[in-house]
């Protein structure tokens, strides 16, 4: 958590699972050391930020199910 930049924002969740779980909205690329924990839930329309519903969809299609070739 001390790689966060000042425009990074952190939610703590809690424990979920036995982990400690944070929300984070990065306000530029996620710094190298986070990148083996991020996941992206199905979008459901419960996981997102200010109602971001669609960009959520559109990120979780092209980052978290990429098409393989």
């Amino acid at each position: 958590m001390q790689s966060l930049q000042p425009l990074d924002n952190a939610v703590p969740l809690g424990e979920i699972d036995g982990l400690v779980c944070y929300d984070i909205l990065f306000e530029d690329t996620p710094p190298a050391a986070f990148t083996p924990y991020i996941v992206w839930p199905a979008p459901v329309g419960v996981h997102s930020f200010l109602g971001w519903d669609a960009q959520y969809a559109a990120d979780y299609q092209e980052f978290a199910t990429p098409s393989t070739l």
